[in-house]
């Protein structure tokens, strides 16, 4: 175990700018899972994105208490987002629960 050495009162100075691209509502397509497909077909064109279907998936159960995991999407449609989990998991646990959940892509670059 090392001590750590870094300056953490420069925390708040780390913000990147991201504004290469925006988001052109006038030119965006009208149906968000063909403008979804649009943005991962960017992900995965952008070598620096190593899973680009890693995605964040946030539940909470009938305890109301929030909990979040990095899975890997498996595909998608107008029906939603697929990926894969144990039946037995809390995740699982949590969805049957309530069935509320959100999913979050990091794809910075």
């Amino acid at each position: 175990f090392r001590t750590p050495t870094m300056d953490y009162s420069a925390i708040q100075d780390m913000r990147k700018e991201y504004s290469q691209v925006g988001l052109d509502e006038e030119s965006a397509p009208q149906n968000p899972y063909d403008l979804f497909k649009l943005w991962l077909q960017h992900a995965v064109d952008t070598k620096e994105i190593h899973e680009p279907n890693a995605m964040c998936v946030s539940t909470c159960g009938k305890d109301m208490r929030p909990s979040s995991r990095f899975v890997l999407m498996k595909d998608f449609d107008e029906r939603g987002f697929v990926f894969y989990t144990n039946y037995e998991s809390k995740k699982s646990h949590q969805m049957e629960e309530n069935p509320n959940a959100a999913i979050n892509f990091w794809w910075a670059q």
